[in-house]
């Protein structure tokens, strides 16, 4: 279960960062925040977060409820496409790959 629902935070991320590029091919600047019809992970195991820092931003999917033990943690994505985790026992490349 812990993987399927990764899968669909990793998903929520992409789709995230695609509205995020497209909104600043629109405006010249990624949003102040995301709107209240952003994308959610559709089993409700993760909470998005988004930061906007200087030219770019990073969009972090923290885990919630059970999915807190996934050895992934938190995943993220920034403007340059970059995929993290961030308090994880798996490697970034590991939790993006699986």
């Amino acid at each position: 279960m812990q993987r399927a629902r990764r899968n669909e935070a990793r998903l929520a991320l992409l789709q995230t960062a695609h509205w995020l590029e497209r909104y600043a091919a629109a405006q010249g600047r990624y949003p102040e925040s995301l709107p209240d019809s952003a994308w959610s992970v559709p089993s409700q195991s993760y909470r998005l977060n988004y930061t906007l820092s200087g030219p770019g931003y990073t969009v972090l999917a923290v885990p919630l409820g059970a999915q807190a033990s996934d050895p992934c943690g938190s995943l993220s994505l920034d403007q340059a496409g970059a995929r993290g985790v961030r308090l994880a026992s798996w490697s970034a490349q590991t939790c993006w790959s699986r």
